[in-house]
């Protein structure tokens, strides 16, 4: 009888999530994706070193992709990636931009650390394309720890978070800081 029950209750529950309105699951990933959700001063760079840029938005990926996304980073934003990079006492921003002019191809990955002198940011270019258009491409942020290659042929131990660069469902990239500068591992192809 117990099983019954539970099994009426699970059936239950999934039909009350499927009533949630899809545009409210899109808002509330949206807004993580937006710029005012970033420190003023980074917003302000962004506007003016990167006008013609903005972070990719949920809105960006196509319907399947917006699905898996969803599911694996429910309350996160493709294009924002938040985390201890280069510092352990200081956080960091990656974010993946995309051309605000839709019919432009293109991305880069910029990574903005807080200045020594803490009146802005720095920048440093992870990758970009000029106008290769990356529909799949998003990026997330990966906690301390060791990780492998997709062959398990090389492995490191991260001492700060890094910043996964991943094709849905294809190949991706880890980030990390080692030695003063950002260094890669091919986790996925």
């Amino acid at each position: 009888m117990q099983s019954r029950l539970t099994k009426v209750a699970l059936l239950t529950l999934v039909n009350l999530i499927a009533l949630i309105p899809g545009s409210l699951l899109a808002e509330q990933t949206s807004a993580s994706c937006s710029e005012n959700t970033l420190p003023a001063p980074l917003s302000a760079l962004l506007k003016s070193r990167f006008a013609a840029w903005r972070p990719k938005q949920i809105s960006d990926l196509d319907s399947y992709d917006q699905q898996l996304w969803r599911k694996a980073h429910p309350k996160q934003c493709p294009g924002i990636a938040v985390g201890h990079f280069e510092r352990v006492d200081q956080i960091a921003y990656a974010i993946l931009l995309v051309p605000k002019e839709k019919s432009a191809g293109g991305y880069k990955i910029v990574v903005f650390d807080p200045s020594p002198s803490g009146d802005g940011y720095t920048s440093k270019l992870l990758d970009h394309a000029v106008s290769e258009a990356a529909p799949q491409l998003v990026i997330a942020t990966v906690p301390p720890g060791k990780h492998s290659d997709f062959e398990d042929a090389k492995s490191i131990t991260t001492r700060q978070d890094s910043v996964l660069v991943d094709w849905i469902e294809g190949a991706a990239v880890l980030y990390y800081w080692s030695g003063g500068r950002y260094r890669t591992l091919q986790a996925a192809d």
